[in-house]
């Protein structure tokens, strides 16, 4: 049976990881770090990366939401 390559670089890319934004790989350090912190730890460490503490906060849950 010979596949087309578009269907087996499909089937690779769905193997392959998406890049992370360093954001979501700061997060993941921390998680590792601090293994019991809740969201709003984790958006009070991260706080000093956003213009204020409902920026920090919301911004975590989405980077959190997306791993």
């Amino acid at each position: 049976m010979n596949r087309s390559p578009t269907i087996a670089a499909a089937r690779f890319s769905s193997l392959v990881p998406a890049p992370i934004h360093p954001m979501q790989a700061r997060l993941l350090a921390l998680v590792a770090a601090h293994r019991f912190a809740t969201t709003t730890q984790l958006a009070r460490l991260t706080a000093l990366e956003y213009a204020s503490s409902a920026s920090a906060l919301r911004q975590t849950q989405r980077h959190l939401a997306s791993l």
